[in-house]
């Protein structure tokens, strides 16, 4: 699961923006101290050169959380370490979509051939319909890991409460000249950072100096207040989060958007959040996307039925093309031969893997020809294209309206993101599919032949949860990359289910085969090489501080 960061925004009010003075290595630095909150108290240390005029804390959110001045770090460094982080991330989620995409396959197989399921559109509202569990699954195990980490700080290490998760109290500050920009937004490294007190430096008092320059005021000392509060503190900062993604996301493509909550205000209450124009937004969008992708869906095993699995797995996977069509004047991506080229070199692979490999029209008696056991091939072809144009389309309005903007959320933020989008696609998958199925089954029109053996349903739940984890994946590599490329790294799933058959089962993979898996994985180099601008592009983050705030504060703070 990866894990947002739980940090509260700092950000400089126009009307409020104290002066930080700080003698360091005989020379006076000014920082423009953030402000949040509604609720201020005035520090003011008269025994030295240093004058804070104030620091306010946030309210709102159930817990007192001060903003911290920012620390002014290199931006080449910055950048590399911005791009390193999200080549991190895409290689992560990439490998990941591969396992979980082969061990869904693998399982749905064996569910079909050796146990006699035969409910594929059951499966579909199983599968799909249970993505509303990501987001609820992912805040509760986020924030039960915050409040252990905690109160792990709090009970064992005293005299370090408020150290942080980088170490940034052992940390230099590069203290902003005059000149910077107030509202600058930077992000402090292990290497360059502010140092914040801790308990100890609070508790013994002794005004003697440090090993780096820490700033003129200290964190109050604070008990814990038990696993209730700091759990609804975390469940809070990742839901605030989310919100801020979700209104940078709904500035992007709603006309005239206006920001509902200013940079010193918060929802109130979940109902607050829920309503809102952005979250509102969000849902519409995925309503839309949840459309698409079950029609899409429904097309492949409809397609099944009339025409022969190499053509289905041919034309379905020209999805990726279609992406690439679609992505030209819906994101406004520019027009590129490497790209086109290493898309049709890829999915021309796939089409000779399909054609060439042991039964591949699924004629199993070679006296029939073709032709009489598949008499609608042609209207499942037609079929199965049109589902391959949807899910391309569906990648597409995907990336528009539901990722934010790249160059202001983190990666982390936007693999967090995704997964929230996918709740809300399962919950119109539930409403979609749901409805008409449960009439159906009630009329009589259609009864469900749903398994009542333990084994069947062990199995089914594998699925879900591999398709749950290809799903999220796939999803954050699409809002941290591309459609294009996420869908031509989905054709190398091919190659690892085709491997994964002949190591297994002892299917024997033919020359024509290995041919066509080469061009796979060429035509997917191509298109990595090609993207790799959009790979490792810098990440701006919307959080300006490495360490969690909210979590270090919430570990000594009295609530």
């Amino acid at each position: 699961m990866i894990l947002p960061r739980d940090a509260i925004v700092p950000t400089i009010s126009p009307s409020e923006d104290p002066i930080l003075t700080s003698n360091n290595n005989n020379s006076s630095t000014n920082l423009a101290a953030s402000m949040r909150g509604s609720n201020s108290i005035n520090s003011m240390n008269n025994g030295t050169n240093t004058n804070l005029n104030s620091l306010q804390f946030n309210s709102q959110s159930g817990m007192n959380e001060p903003s911290y001045p920012l620390a002014k770090i290199d931006e080449n460094e910055a950048h590399l370490s911005f791009s390193y982080t999200k080549i991190v991330f895409v290689i992560a989620l990439f490998l990941l979509s591969l396992v979980s995409f082969v061990i869904q396959t693998e399982v749905t197989s064996y569910l079909y051939s050796d146990l006699g399921f035969s409910e594929p559109i059951l499966l579909l509202f199983l599968t799909h319909g249970s993505w509303w569990l990501l987001w609820p699954l992912q805040f509760i195990i986020i924030a039960l890991y915050k409040a252990f980490r905690r109160w792990k700080l709090y009970k064992f290490d005293k005299s370090n409460q408020l150290d942080g998760y980088m170490s940034i109290h052992n940390s230099e500050v590069n203290l902003p000249s005059s000149g910077t920009p107030a509202n600058r937004r930077t992000s402090m490294s292990s290497s360059s950072a502010a140092r914040i007190p801790s308990v100890a430096d609070e508790n013994t008092n002794t005004g003697g100096t440090s090993t780096g320059t820490s700033f003129p005021f200290t964190v109050p000392h604070k008990k814990w207040k038990g696993w209730r509060k700091a759990f609804a503190s975390s469940v809070k900062a990742q839901h605030r989060n989310i919100f801020h993604s979700a209104e940078l996301t709904a500035g992007l493509n709603v006309k005239d958007y206006k920001i509902e909550y200013g940079k010193h205000q918060n929802f109130k209450s979940y109902s607050n959040f829920f309503k809102s124009t952005a979250i509102t937004y969000i849902f519409k969008s995925t309503f839309y996307l949840s459309f698409i992708l079950n029609i899409a869906g429904l097309t492949w095993y409809i397609a099944m039925s009339l025409s022969t699995g190499a053509d289905v797995t041919a034309i379905y996977n020209c999805s990726a093309f279609t992406a690439y069509i679609f992505a030209i004047p819906i994101l406004g991506d520019k027009f590129s031969w490497l790209k086109m080229s290493s898309v049709i070199t890829a999915i021309g692979g796939v089409f000779i893997v399909a054609y060439t490999g042991k039964s591949s029209s699924g004629n199993t008696d070679p006296d029939q020809p073709d032709v009489d056991k598949y008499p609608n091939r042609l209207m499942g072809n037609v079929i199965i294209l049109i589902g391959a144009i949807l899910y391309g389309l569906y990648e597409v309005i995907y990336k528009k309206r539901c990722c934010p903007p790249s160059n202001e959320v983190s990666a982390r933020r936007q693999a967090t993101f995704s997964n929230f989008s996918m709740c809300f696609i399962g919950i119109n998958t539930l409403i979609i599919l749901g409805i008409p199925m449960l009439f159906v089954h009630i009329t009589s029109i259609y009864k469900f032949n749903i398994p009542s053996d333990p084994k069947s349903w062990f199995y089914i739940i594998i699925s879900i949860f591999a398709n749950l984890t290809f799903s999220c994946s796939f999803l954050a590599l699409m809002a941290l990359t591309s459609p294009v490329l996420s869908s031509v790294s989905s054709l190398v799933t091919i190659l690892i289910v085709g491997l994964t058959e002949w190591l297994l089962r002892g299917q024997i993979i033919s020359s024509g085969q290995w041919i066509g898996y080469l061009l796979v994985l060429i035509g997917f180099s191509l298109l990595t090489y090609a993207s790799w601008n959009e790979i490792s592009e810098e990440d701006q983050d919307d959080v300006l501080l490495t360490s969690d705030v909210e979590s270090i504060i919430s570990t000594a703070s009295n609530s």
